[in-house]
């Protein structure tokens, strides 16, 4: 069984900057198995929760707390994130980035949901994940 979603980074309800980029995502499980899998990443792990980085408008930096706690508990983020070259203690990302992420992120519950971006027109609710990432 393969199941599609979707996963909005950015500006979803286009009340701010209205930028916003859709992610269609597969894995081999139910969309309410993802969904239980990101809330219980949440709870688990707040220090890695992608809701609370890269909020504010034309913000995408990564704070140097996510990186540490993303070693702490083997989040492989490295190929996602660049030197922010103006805030040496902040790293950059963009929204193919946040996106890797974010299912590695809710795979830290259950790597067998095997998330992997695809096409579709379900969406994972979430509140929401890198609006600070478009200027």
């Amino acid at each position: 069984m393969t199941t599609t979603f979707e996963i909005p980074i950015g500006d979803w309800s286009d009340d701010g900057h209205g930028r916003c980029s859709h992610y269609s995502i597969q894995t081999d499980k139910t969309l309410a198995e993802v969904q239980k899998a990101y809330d219980a990443a949440k709870k688990r792990f707040p220090g890695l929760d992608p809701e609370k980085f890269a909020e504010d408008y034309e913000d995408n930096s990564v704070p140097q707390s996510v990186i540490d706690a993303a070693k702490k508990w083997g989040l492989k983020i490295d190929d996602v994130i660049e030197p922010n070259y103006e805030d040496e203690e902040n790293f950059h990302i963009d929204a193919d980035g946040m996106i890797k992420y974010v299912c590695r992120f809710i795979m830290l519950v259950d790597p067998d949901l095997n998330l992997k971006v695809a096409k579709s027109k379900n969406r994972l609710h979430t509140h929401h994940i890198g609006y600070g990432l478009f200027h």
